[in-house]
């Protein structure tokens, strides 16, 4: 316990004894003494040790003070209950909030104001502890407020983990970058993920939705799922989409969409170019406003399973065309397996390997006209007319091609006018024949053997050799 100075004994006109004097002394040379000051104390030494009590206001020019209850211009205080000097912030007599030493806050540091960092090369928030799983929160506890980190001029903003400084970047412009380790992982959102220009150069992987009001653009797009787009487009130079894409337009100079299973398309689908395909093409309805163009190495079928194939043209009164451009190719028809039963040749002939039934009228096509004993031209003809002058006359019947349908008749009845016809090939059992009455007529088939057969006549005159 230290001791007290006393007043005990000295009296005017008592003897003054030592102690009186030596206790002044010892209190004032380092002797434990409890001293207790009205006026001003001026201390001009550097080196001070005790301790102090009372509020502290008058103290100035303080370096240390380790249990002050006051201490308004302290450069260290570990205890200071008041740090007053007509400033909440910390002055070193010059400076405000100036150290060369670091700065430690084991509780929470409240700040009304700002805070503000002059840094010559870098800044650095570190925190470190015993606990390994200790976490840093920025939080800004106003309900509508928000937190903003910004630079100034072409520098970026950096996050990273593990040590390393670079994993994700927003570079000027809002461009949000990730770069190694980062680049390999998966950006995952639990709600939307919205971006006015989004580039990833890895992969991007969603649970759910990815939502664009613009548009989508990807060296590489693979889904598993649906890609769906209101009114955007979705570009991209290669595509892999599985299941289902829904979108109305997919719009790239060098786009390759490739789909890995069925294409389910609901609407239409339009193409300015050539819709081409190494394998099948299978559709409900196919549908061309101008042409439709197979190009073959070998040979092209159209194939159908399940029913009927029915080929319409649906506008009235338009013709439909089967034909081969050029050469000696022909149309062929065929059923069972059979592919060439009926044979449309060159020149319009029909072929067919079995019967010809016809449930309708025969119309014979191609009439030749002649009078007056002229010789026909009987190519691709199936009907001779002849006039009489209304005398005896001679004319002769060509040789035709294998299977070629002729029928002659007289449609003149010139009196005393008759006409003997002779063909140029005929078999044995006749050589010409007389016509003298109108209406008179004969058929004939050509064989190549042995001429012109007849087949059916009424009533002329069939000479006999």
């Amino acid at each position: 316990m230290a001791n007290k100075l006393s007043k005990t004994g000295i009296t005017t006109s008592a003897t003054a004894e030592a102690w009186h004097v030596t206790q002044s002394i010892d209190a004032l040379t380092g002797v434990a003494y409890d001293l207790t000051l009205a006026g001003t104390l001026n201390l001009t030494g550097s080196a001070v040790t005790g301790s102090f009590s009372g509020d502290g206001s008058q103290l100035t020019g303080i370096d240390s003070s380790s249990y002050a209850s006051t201490a308004s211009y302290a450069v260290t205080a570990s205890y200071a209950e008041n740090g007053g000097g007509g400033s909440s912030l910390w002055y070193d007599g010059g400076t405000y909030l100036s150290s060369s030493k670091e700065v430690q806050i084991t509780g929470s540091l409240g700040i009304s104001g700002s805070i503000h960092i002059v840094a010559d090369s870098h800044t650095e928030f570190t925190i470190s502890g015993s606990e390994a799983n200790s976490t840093f929160n920025l939080t800004n506890q106003n309900s509508a407020g928000g937190i903003v980190i910004s630079t100034a001029g072409v520098g970026s903003v950096w996050f990273g983990t593990n040590g390393n400084p670079g994993d994700i970047r927003i570079y000027p412009g809002g461009h949000l970058w990730l770069t190694g380790a980062a680049a390999k992982q998966n950006v995952s959102a639990s709600g939307d993920l919205y971006g006015d220009n989004l580039i990833v150069g890895t992969d991007i992987t969603a649970s759910g939705n990815i939502s664009a009001s613009g548009d989508i653009i990807g060296s590489s797009l693979t889904t598993t799922g649906h890609i769906s787009s209101s009114g955007g487009t979705v570009y991209g130079n290669y595509g892999v989409f599985p299941i289902r894409l829904h979108t109305p337009l997919i719009r790239s100079s060098t786009t390759v969409v490739q789909i890995n299973d069925n294409l389910d398309v609901v609407g239409h689908i339009t193409a300015s170019g050539n819709i081409s395909s190494s394998g099948n093409i299978t559709a409900y309805n196919i549908s061309a406003s101008h042409a439709f163009h197979v190009e073959s190495d070998d040979h092209t079928e159209f194939t159908t399973q399940g029913s009927h194939f029915n080929m319409i043209n649906q506008t009235a009164d338009k013709h439909m065309f089967f034909l081969t451009t050029a050469g000696t190719g022909t149309i062929r028809f065929g059923t069972d397996g059979n592919n060439s039963e009926v044979i449309i040749g060159t020149g319009g002939h029909i072929t067919a390997s079995g019967n010809l039934d016809i449930g309708g009228e025969l119309i014979q096509t191609g009439v030749v006209e002649t009078s007056g004993g002229s010789v026909p031209i009987i190519t691709g003809k199936s009907v001779w007319t002849i006039g009489t002058d209304g005398s005896g006359e001679t004319t002769s019947l060509p040789d035709g091609t294998a299977g070629q349908r002729l029928t002659i008749y007289l449609n003149d009845s010139t009196p005393g006018g008759s006409v003997d016809v002779t063909p140029d090939t005929s078999p044995g059992n006749y050589s010409s024949f007389n016509f003298a009455e109108e209406g008179q007529s004969v058929d004939l088939i050509y064989d190549s053997a042995i001429g012109w057969i007849i087949i059916g006549f009424w009533p002329e005159d069939i000479i006999v050799p």
